[in-house]
């Protein structure tokens, strides 16, 4: 029994954290510092896009290029690393009241954290397109239900490449 009460003594090994006392303040400090992450990005492509449109109007070609400069020059690439580091900071301060390994907290965290951020990203885009389309009436896009070409050439007399005539 004595050997048990002096084995619970002993500090606990390097890798784990202590719990922490206010979870929300963790939780509230990362959430804000994420979305300033996942804003930062955004607000520059967009501020570059409003700089690069004519006559106010930011139109699809116009986020396009802007993004496409973003992404190519040092400016932005700069913002956009900065953009994830932060994103993984806020998320490694969200999950650190209910981690208790160090490696987890400072490895898969931050990984975890930046990858959810690119699929909201990406969902986002999804959702912008879907949106896009059905705002537009899908003019303009051929999904194939059209015409086909053989009932073209059939009523054209057969006349094609392939008519063997």
């Amino acid at each position: 029994m004595a050997h048990e009460l002096e084995e619970s003594n002993q500090p606990p090994p390097w890798y784990r954290l202590d719990p922490v006392e206010h979870k929300g303040r963790w939780f509230w400090i990362g959430i804000l510092l994420e979305l300033i992450g996942m804003a930062g990005p955004v607000a520059y492509v967009l501020i570059k896009a409003k700089k690069a449109s004519v006559g106010g109007a930011v139109g699809q070609a116009t986020v396009k290029l802007a993004w496409h400069d973003s992404v190519h020059s040092k400016a932005g690439l700069a913002v956009l690393i900065c953009g994830a580091l932060v994103v993984a900071i806020g998320g490694a301060l969200v999950a650190r009241p209910y981690v208790s390994n160090v490696l987890v907290w400072l490895v898969a965290v931050p990984v975890a954290s930046v990858a959810a951020a690119l699929l909201l990203g990406a969902g986002a885009l999804i959702i912008l397109l879907i949106v896009a389309c059905v705002y537009a009436g899908l003019d303009g896009w051929d999904f194939g239900g059209g015409t086909s070409s053989t009932r073209r050439r059939k009523k054209s007399g057969g006349a094609g490449p392939w008519s063997g005539r």
